[in-house]
C-alpha cells in the first residue's frame, strides 16, 4: 500500500513539473502567454457549462497563440481549477489522433 501511495505522489510531482516546463516554454515564446490563456479559459467557462480541455484549446485558435507544447494548457486548466472557475466532474477520451484516445478531464464551469 505504501508503494502505491509513493508512486501516485511521484506521478503527481512529474505531472506538475511537466506542466510547469511547458508553461515556461510558452512564456519564452510569447510573454504573458499564461495570463492570456487563463483569461481565455475564464471567458470560455462563462459561456460553456461542461467541456474538455481539448475543446478549450480548439476554441482558442486565432485568439491565443498556440504554445510550443499543448501540455502548457494543462497548467491553465489547473489554474482555472485552483481559481475555482472550473471543477473536474468526470473523464472523456481525447479526440486528437496523436493523443491515442487518452483519458482526459471533463470539466464543469463554476462561474
Amino acid at each position: 500500500m505504501e508503494q502505491a501511495a509513493f508512486d501516485y505522489l511521484e506521478g503527481m510531482a512529474r505531472r506538475d513539473k511537466g506542466m510547469a516546463k511547458a508553461l515556461t516554454h510558452a512564456e519564452d515564446v510569447e510573454e504573458d502567454w499564461g495570463e492570456k490563456a487563463l483569461k481565455f479559459l475564464h471567458q470560455y467557462a462563462k459561456t460553456h457549462r461542461e467541456f474538455s480541455g481539448e475543446a478549450v484549446r480548439a476554441a482558442s485558435r486565432d485568439k491565443v497563440l498556440r504554445p510550443p507544447s499543448l501540455r502548457a494548457w494543462g497548467a491553465i486548466m489547473v489554474g482555472g481549477l485552483k481559481a475555482g472557475w472550473i471543477r473536474q466532474i468526470s473523464f472523456t477520451k481525447v479526440k486528437t489522433p496523436t493523443s491515442h484516445m487518452a483519458n482526459a478531464a471533463w470539466w464543469e464551469s463554476c462561474i
